[in-house]
Parts: structure tokens; C-alpha cells; sequence
């Protein structure tokens, strides 16, 4: 919470300058941006990087006995320390890497038991690195035991490795059905799993906005990459592009989800980006995209004053019964 806005609000005598500072130290106490959450976030992440990608090969040394017992070692660590704290965010955050390490227990397992003796180029380092039908057991499981840990302790970040997980799986699972995919299959996959991703995502937001953040980051990240990849030489279709990424800032600010934006806007630049190089020659290029810059600044300051207005214009295009659940945004 803004400081300066709540001082604002006094001085407009919205509210008192006692609630003010009561709202101040409540929203400072439960904000996920303070200095502890901040500890707990880093020192989750660099956990959950340790049994992940940043594993390495030499880990492999102690055999698939020795994966086993470590992760079950580094379960009870996990245990020991979501027993012995009331924190939620540290509550969460451990069940997160209690998730993480589902794949690296599974892949022990079915070590042990023979899973992976013909399959020679099988490494769990590679997991993360790269796409392998063989990994879709360990996909599915960490989705199934985020999903478990999920009713347990109701964390938004538990959708972190469900959206990962599903990443992972929507590459490997086609190259399962259809075999091994060229560079420009694995794009269009891309796009549809980001499109359906994102799709989840939008109904997952409509119950409960913390749920929908990380399917949206990956939804669209799937969506964004795969088509920001595919490779032509139709000034057409590099056209179509720059309009999709418009169509992204357009729904960006239909729904309030930012991350829409960011993407829409970094594809917009690289479009920019290949007129900048088709037009390397010309004087006038760079002087009018910078009015087209200024133009937009405006634009973003008069649409602050506007907001309502522009957001009931465009929701007027759609069907009623779309309109009232975007407005609900």
C-alpha cells in the first residue's frame, strides 16, 4: 500500500488519519514484498534450484539409491521445518519444493527398479534441458502431487511447478505420439498448449485470482515464444504478428493482467526491431517512431483519465454475458 496515497485519502477526508495508519501497518504486515518474504522467497528458490536445474551430473554418482534416499533426506528437512513454523508464505513455499523434488524421487524409483537401462542418453540433468517422451511419467507425477499438496495447504505458488510441469508435458507427450518433431512443429505445439494454458488460466482467474498468476506466465510465455519464433519471410505475416501482440495489449487491459502487456509490448518492439533494419536507410524512420512514442505517452495519459470509458467501448463488442464476467476483472 502506497503511503502517499493514504495521505491523500486524508486529506480528501476519505478517511481519518488513525485508519490510515492502521491501514498502513496492516497492509505492511501481510504484504508478500516485505524483507522477510523476501529471505523465504530466495532461500525457496535457491533450494528448489538445487534439486532442479541447477542439479548436477556428479549427483548421479551415488546411483539411483543414493536419489532416493536424498530426496527422501531433503521430505523430512522440508517436514521438520513446515512443522516447526506457523509462516504461511515459509508453509508454502517448502510445500513448493517438497513438489520439486517429486520428479527426482520418481526418477530414483524407476532407476532401481530397471525403468531406464534402455534408454542410454537418460540423465536427470537433462530433464530440464532437454525434450524426451520418457520424462512424461515424471511430468505427470509432479502434477498430481503439486495437485495433492494443493487441497493440503492452499498455496498460490503451488501453481508454479503445475504450470511448469505442463510445459514440459505438452512438448514431450506429442513427440511420444507423433515421434521426433522438427524445430517448426515444436513451435505451433507451442502456441496451441500457450493458447489452451491461457485459456485455463482465464477460467482459474474467474474463482480465484492468486490461482491464475503462473498459468498465465507460462500460458502466454508458450503461446508468445512459439510465435515469436516461427520463421517467415511474408512481410504479411510479420505484419499479422505485430497485430497479435496489439490484440495482447488489448486484452491486457480488458482482464488488468500485466503480463499480457509486457509480452504484447516486447513483441511490438521486435516488430520495430525488422522495420528498423528493412528501413537501415532511411532518415525519417527513427524520427517517426519516436513521435510514435511520444504519441503513445500521451495516449497512456489520457487513458488513465479515460479508463472506464475506453473498457466499456470495447466490452460494447462483445456478448452480454462476456461482458458482465470481464467486468468482474
Amino acid at each position: 500500500m502506497n503511503k502517499k496515497l493514504l495521505d491523500k485519502a486524508v486529506k480528501d477526508k476519505i478517511i481519518t488519519e488513525l485508519q490510515a495508519e492502521q491501514l498502513y501497518k496492516l497492509f505492511k504486515e501481510n504484504s508478500i514484498w516485505n524483507i522477510s518474504n523476501l529471505f523465504i522467497y530466495f532461500g525457496g528458490l535457491s533450494a528448489i534450484g538445487s534439486v532442479t536445474y541447477f542439479i548436477t551430473i556428479g549427483f548421479a554418482q551415488f546411483g539411483y539409491m543414493g536419489l532416493i534416499i536424498s530426496s527422501l533426506v531433503f521430505l523430512g528437512l522440508a517436514i521438520l521445518f513446515i512443522k516447526n513454523t506457523q509462516n504461511k508464505v515459509a508453509i508454502g513455499v517448502l510445500a513448493t519444493f517438497v513438489v520439486f523434488l517429486t520428479p527426482l524421487f520418481m526418477y530414483g524409483i524407476l532407476g532401481y527398479v530397471g525403468w531406464w537401462d534402455s534408454v542410454k542418453s537418460i540423465n536427470y540433468h537433462n530433464y530440464y534441458i532437454w525434450i524426451d517422451k520418457n520424462w512424461i511419467i515424471l511430468e505427470i507425477s509432479t502434477i498430481i502431487a503439486a495437485l495433492f499438496m494443493l487441497k493440503k495447504v492452499k498455496y498460490p505458488f503451488l501453481i508454479l511447478p503445475i504450470a511448469f510441469s505442463l510445459w514440459f508435458l505438452s512438448m514431450d507427450i506429442v513427440e511420444l505420439i507423433f515421434g521426433k518433431l522438427t524445430w517448426h512443429n515444436r513451435e505451433i505445439i507451442s502456441i496451441i498448449f500457450g493458447i489452451i494454458t491461457t485459456i485455463i488460466a482465464f477460467f482459474v482467474d474467474l474463482k480465484n485470482k492468486d490461482y491464475a498468476f503462473w498459468l498465465y506466465i507460462f500460458g502466454v510465455m508458450m503461446f508468445w515464444s512459439g510465435m515469436s519464433l516461427l520463421n517467415s519471410n511474408s512481410e504479411v505475416s510479420k505484419f499479422i504478428y505485430f497485430l497479435i501482440n496489439v490484440f495482447l495489449l488489448v486484452i491486457g487491459t480488458l482482464i488488468k493482467r500485466k503480463v499480457f502487456l509486457v509480452f504484447g509490448s516486447l513483441g511490438i518492439i521486435g516488430y520495430f526491431g525488422h522495420l528498423s533494419y528493412i528501413f537501415k536507410g532511411s532518415f525519417l524512420f527513427p524520427i517517426l517512431l519516436a513521435l510514435f512514442g511520444f504519441i503513445v505517452i500521451a495516449g497512456g495519459i489520457k487513458y488513465k483519465e479515460y479508463d472506464v470509458q475506453i473498457r466499456t467501448k470495447i466490452l460494447s463488442f462483445l456478448p452480454n454475458r462476456w461482458q458482465e464476467v470481464i467486468k468482474g476483472f
